[in-house]
């Protein structure tokens, strides 16, 4: 006799309302939190309302493939009389959804698709099928985070993240490493690991470049602070700005040494930022043909009116650019033989690998505080002079190039213009905090 699947729903995850601006409303009636079904299929039931556009479908979403759309024509008394809009009363959605189709990851995503074809997650369904055959498996090495971890991070950024953070004792879904190669970031580099601790990431392989401010001391009072966190720090006496290569060897190490099943390179004034849901979610979620993200970049400015009392430059530097880069900077699925490109920009595997999935389509992306005060300005671009100059294999970027050709010409003053000039840049520059003080 063949034995029917046994399905336990895990948890239903709403989308918070700051990312569901397009939406009058939604609710996901079914499936609920800790149902058990003998059954190789579960239905799932709700309703959306749109302001300007009117919602039509709602699409199930496994990994990134569409398993299944179902048509929001179902008359909902109780949401009418609530809203009170005129032409709603076809707001629900019902269907079922077949379980062989969903990926090993075992999480569906709810999209509400509306007239203007745009397209707004609204849950995530979270199920484990045949749950009384399944075995824990012990992740040695990772001592679970105290209570008071996010309490801790609030004092020392001085605020909220603005991202979407795990909950204390949540197991992960995924492993995640991060890999820099920092030179001169003392001024930075707690407040950067502290900030990719809070969204998930506890384990660290950093390559310090012979900095002489302080920087390795720097990530020493971080592993300090956080014994949770896995840091492995690697002084690095090569002077040539071989960053790839770096970076590549950096990866492989964390890949090997944890099991890590994503990579991400990231310099030391870069953080990574999960907006619609927490990262391990959002990885958890993406199926393996993808073998990496494209991460949106967002550079950060500065301004006259910053207040250079406060050390953290996350909370400090506040305004950005108005418009993103697309794809600029790289998450990866890693595998061995991997290449990392220059400048964190590329993947090669046997060849320069496709951008197939963006950080704008999951909702994540790359925030840049390149220039912080004018003696760091002139800190770092002399630093990227020597690299480079060392690295006699590579050849310097063209913005680099460039300003490199004008401190030349210019001598000193070329770093107070170039401050002046940052400083009055970016007339539309976005007020957008990565942290929030609350």
């Amino acid at each position: 006799m063949e034995r029917k699947k046994i399905v336990e729903i895990l948890d239903v995850v709403r989308v918070s309302k700051i990312n569901t601006e397009k939406l009058l409303g939604f609710a996901i009636d079914s499936p609920r939190k800790g149902e058990v079904e003998n059954n190789e299929t579960i239905q799932v039931s709700g309703w959306v309302l749109g302001k300007q556009s009117q919602a039509v479908a709602v699409e199930l979403v496994s990994g990134i493939k569409v398993i299944k759309t179902i048509p929001i024509n179902q008359i909902r008394q109780d949401v009418t009389k609530i809203h009170k809009i005129s032409g709603t009363e076809k707001c629900g959605f019902v269907n079922s959804v077949n379980l062989k189709q969903i990926l090993p990851n075992n999480e569906i995503w709810i999209k509400a698709v509306l007239e203007d074809q745009s397209v707004v997650s609204i849950g995530l369904i979270k199920i484990a099928q045949n749950p009384e055959q399944s075995q824990e498996i012990e992740i040695k090495g990772q001592p679970k985070p105290s209570r008071d971890w996010l309490q801790k991070v609030k004092a020392d950024l001085g605020g909220w993240p603005k991202a979407k953070l795990p909950q204390a004792g949540e197991e992960e879904k995924t492993r995640v490493a991060g890999v820099s190669l920092v030179k001169d970031e003392a001024d930075i580099i707690y407040y950067n690991l502290v900030w990719h601790y809070s969204i998930g990431i506890k384990r660290f392989v950093i390559l310090n470049n012979m900095s002489r401010d302080g920087t390795g001391k720097e990530i020493r009072r971080f592993a300090n602070d956080y014994p949770e966190a896995m840091v492995y720090l690697i002084e690095d006496r090569e002077r040539g700005h071989y960053q790839g290569r770096k970076m590549t060897a950096a990866a492989e190490f964390a890949h090997r040494m944890w099991q890590a099943e994503w990579i991400l390179p990231f310099d030391g004034d870069e953080i990574l930022c999960p907006l619609q849901v927490t990262l391990d979610t959002t990885l958890a979620a993406i199926s393996k043909e993808h073998k990496f993200i494209g991460l949106p970049y967002r550079n950060h400015i500065l301004r006259e009116f910053y207040d250079d009392s406060e050390p953290n430059p996350l909370k400090r530097i506040t305004h950005r650019v108005k418009n993103d880069i697309p794809d600029h900077k790289v998450l990866i699925r890693w595998k061995r033989g991997m290449v990392i490109g220059e400048g964190n920009h590329k993947v090669h595997d046997g060849g320069l690998l496709p951008v197939t999935l963006s950080g704008k389509e999951v909702g994540i992306l790359m925030r840049h505080y390149r220039f912080r005060s004018q003696e760091h300005i002139k800190r770092k671009l002399i630093n990227m002079k020597e690299g480079f100059n060392a690295a006699t294999e590579l050849r310097m970027g063209p913005l680099h190039s460039k300003w490199n050709k004008e401190y030349k010409e210019k001598g000193k003053n070329f770093f107070e213009e170039f401050y002046q000039n940052e400083l009055n840049d970016h007339k539309n520059a976005v007020d957008d905090p990565a942290v929030i003080s609350i």
